[in-house]
C-alpha cells in the first residue's frame, strides 16, 4: 500500500501543472507527512480532485468532485471523495467558505482506522500573513498561522495545547 500511495503522490505531482494543486510537507513529531491534492475544473462550477497523503505511520488516497461557488460575497467550496487507507476503505470532504479577509474550512474523514477531523478559522492580517484557531482530531486546538513566503511556497504551523504539540508544514502551489 506504501508503494501505491507513494507512486499515486508523484504521477499527481508531475501531472499537476496543467491544474491546480498542492503538495504539503508535515512535521509532527517524528512523524512526517506528504499530502498532494489536486484539482481539474470540468465545469466553472465543477471540479474533479484527487488527495493521496504518506505518512511513516499510515497511508491513505481517495478521489472525488467538488463544487465551487459564490453566494454573494461569499466564496464557497464543498468536496467529497472515496478511497483507500491502511486498512481499508476511506472517504472523507470539506467545507470552505471564505468573505473577505476572513475564512474557514471543516475537514472530515472516516474509514477504517476511525474518523478524523479539522477545523481552521482564519483572518487574513495582510496579503502575506493569516492568523486563526485549529481544532484538529488527536493534536488538541490552539493558534494556527500561515506565512506566504512566496508565489509558491507558504509556511503553516500549528500550535496545539499552547505549543506542546506543534505541526509545520510547507505548502508548494504548482
Amino acid at each position: 500500500m506504501k508503494k501505491l500511495i507513494a507512486t499515486v503522490i508523484a504521477i499527481l505531482t508531475l501531472a499537476s501543472a496543467a491544474f491546480a494543486s498542492f503538495v504539503e510537507i508535515d512535521r509532527k513529531g517524528e512523524d512526517t507527512s506528504v499530502q498532494s491534492c489536486i484539482e481539474k475544473p470540468v465545469s466553472p462550477s465543477i471540479s474533479l480532485f484527487t488527495y493521496a497523503c504518506l505518512s511513516e505511520k499510515w497511508q491513505e488516497a481517495y478521489v472525488g468532485p467538488e463544487l465551487n461557488g459564490k453566494a454573494g460575497d461569499v466564496a464557497y467550496q464543498v468536496a467529497y471523495g472515496i478511497g483507500q487507507e491502511t486498512g481499508g476503505n476511506r472517504n472523507g470532504g470539506w467545507l470552505w467558505a471564505g468573505y473577505k479577509k476572513l475564512s474557514a474550512i471543516y475537514l472530515s474523514e472516516n474509514g477504517a482506522t476511525g474518523p478524523w477531523a479539522k477545523g481552521v478559522i482564519q483572518y487574513k492580517v495582510s496579503p502575506k500573513l493569516g492568523l486563526g484557531y485549529v481544532k484538529k482530531s488527536f493534536a488538541g486546538e490552539g493558534v494556527y498561522l500561515q506565512y506566504k513566503l512566496t508565489n509558491s511556497a507558504t509556511l503553516k504551523v500549528s500550535g496545539f495545547d499552547k505549543f506542546k504539540n506543534s505541526e509545520i508544514g510547507l505548502n508548494f502551489l504548482f
